[in-house]
């Protein structure tokens, strides 16, 4: 077995999600990261020349991709199968005796959840190699499904395990000669979200003081410039109405209205720290 992973993308930023998440796994198995596109089955009685159009676009379509993994110091491939989406990953996965399989499931309700959701778990069902699957649009405790998890060596899942669970929402930063320190707040991925912003006493929580940024793989982010030795209470409002509070963060604390704030601690910030 290679400590490769599989990453299935069709194009959509949806299923882009699961890079970042593939990254993390590739880095605690010591391995790179093939991407792997389809082309359905519905495309083979096209003629030649427009099956290899679609396979070329398919191609070109996981290049921002490879790009990340790229700058992320990590090896990557990019293929391309054809036939139904479902059996030629597992086949694939199966031919390059993967290490892990990691995609996005696309559904949430109704039609979208029966088309695109059920390649996911049709996946799942048809392989015993172990798969991630990313659900988007799940509360972000609850976003990745670790299935299969016995088929890896217990040293290679328990590695996989702490590498999933590392904090990632806060990154702080100290400035040379300053008692401030530059803090980057990031969210777990919200794709189709149209706004995010960071909440927080050092805004007095000033919904259009900080607004955030999107990045291609669905996470938001903003950066602030906090003074060191004190603690900071915030949250994240996704789309104006749905209030999200950073789990992975130092601690949480309840804000008196029937939910709880994150709490950052700076009264101890060090180099190259990590909130969480």
């Amino acid at each position: 077995m290679e400590n490769k992973v599989l990453v299935p993308l069709d194009g959509s930023d949806l299923a882009a999600v699961a890079v970042e998440y593939a990254e993390q796994v590739a880095r605690a198995l010591g391995g790179g990261i093939v991407l792997f596109g389809v082309v359905h089955e519905a495309q083979l009685g096209a003629a030649d020349e427009a099956l290899r159009h679609e396979v070329d676009a398919a191609v070109d379509a996981m290049g921002p991709a490879a790009a990340r993994v790229q700058a992320a110091g990590l090896a990557v491939e990019r293929e391309v199968g054809i036939g139904n989406p479902r059996d030629t990953i597992v086949q694939r996965a199966a031919a390059l005796d993967v290490a892990m399989i990691v995609m996005a499931s696309h559904g949430r309700t109704g039609l979208d959840r029966i088309v695109r959701g059920s390649v996911a778990s049709g996946v799942v069902a048809h392989t015993s190699r172990p798969t991630l699957v990313v659900r988007p649009f799940r509360d972000p405790r609850h976003q990745l499904d670790f299935e299969h998890a016995d088929h890896l060596p217990p040293e290679q899942s328990e590695a996989v395990r702490q590498a999933l669970a590392a904090p990632a929402m806060v990154q702080e930063k100290p400035l040379q000669g300053s008692a401030q320190v530059s803090v980057t707040f990031e969210t777990a991925p919200y794709p189709e979200a149209r706004s995010v912003s960071l909440a927080a006493d050092f805004n007095d929580w000033d919904l259009a003081a900080t607004p955030m940024k999107q990045r291609e793989d669905g996470c938001w982010w903003a950066t602030v410039r906090l003074t060191k030795g004190q603690e900071y209470a915030y949250r994240f409002l996704v789309d104006g109405r749905e209030w999200v509070t950073d789990e992975r963060a130092d601690r949480t604390v309840p804000n008196g209205y029937g939910e709880t704030n994150a709490i950052l601690d700076l009264r101890d910030a060090v180099p190259g720290r990590a909130g969480g």
